[in-house]
């Protein structure tokens, strides 16, 4: 789990672009493109680019993320 968190941890200093697949309650399966602006070890607070609004999500409704690469 250390290496999950080093990933997140380095995500976050580098400021990366990154897919997120999330799954909430009463809500189903959420994609969000955004930025991790904080990360506490149990939830993460998500810079959403299309919609300039932070959000919150625990450790365990993220089912994915992937980095998003630059082209260019």
């Amino acid at each position: 789990m250390d290496t999950f968190n080093e990933q997140i941890q380095n995500w976050v200093n580098n400021n990366q672009l990154l897919y997120i697949e999330v799954v909430l309650k009463k809500v189903g399966r959420k994609e969000v493109l955004g930025r991790i602006v904080q990360f506490n070890g149990e939830s993460l607070l998500i810079y959403k680019e299309d919609t300039k609004m932070v959000e919150h999500y625990l450790l365990n409704e993220i089912d994915n993320i992937v980095p998003v690469n630059k082209q260019g």
